[in-house]
């Protein structure tokens, strides 16, 4: 199959995290078992943000697991502390977007095979969509309630100041595609979700 996100099974959170990163050039990391998603999801989102820039050198969109084995968590061998090790230096790792990529529901899955492997938007729409955002101008003014958010998530997650610079630089992007003038409190609470935490 080609690379589009309309191939991809369900994971819309995840399809949406890879338009984000597409207009913003951010850099993002999916999280899944070995069969997942994730691979295709960074691929996808590499040739997208390569295509835009023209500079490969620069794209940085790449798949992980959430354990050093690959496994699902039912069929999962690793001690606890192994996982813990390997999730903490997911979490540290200096990437704007950290994504779940989730196995799908087995009834989304059968839809997806009936509907001849397409799902969700069809990548035309989203493509036009990515254009029109690039096009707009990144709006520079953060409101006062969307950085008390900012305030909040740092202390709670002890977000380092990479990171922190992280989430503004994602929450303005995400308001530049809502074509807001402003960052206000909903794009920045999309960009924290994007930080992913263990546990």
């Amino acid at each position: 199959m080609d690379l589009r996100l309309d191939h991809i099974c369900g994971n819309e959170h995840a399809k949406r995290a890879a338009e984000v990163a597409i207009v913003g050039y951010h850099s993002i990391l999916f999280l899944g078992t070995q069969n997942s998603e994730a691979g295709a999801l960074a691929k996808i989102t590499r040739w997208a943000q390569a295509e835009c820039t023209k500079r490969y050198a620069e794209v940085r969109s790449e798949s992980m697991s959430l354990c050093p084995c690959g496994l699902p968590e039912d069929m999962c061998c690793c001690d606890n502390e192994a996982i813990k090790l390997h999730q903490n230096k997911i979490a540290s790792a200096p990437t704007d977007i950290k994504v779940i990529v989730a196995r799908p529901r087995t009834e989304k899955i059968m839809r997806w095979v009936a509907q001849e492997w397409i799902d969700g938007e069809p990548d035309e729409i989203i493509k036009d969509r990515i254009d029109e955002a690039r096009e707009r101008l990144r709006p520079p003014f953060v409101v006062d309630s969307a950085m008390q958010l900012l305030e909040v998530a740092a202390r709670q997650l002890g977000l380092e100041p990479s990171q922190t610079k992280s989430v503004v630089s994602v929450a303005v992007t995400i308001a530049q595609m809502a074509g807001s003038e402003r960052v206000d409190a909903a794009h920045m609470a999309e960009a924290i979700q994007y930080q992913w935490r263990p546990g």
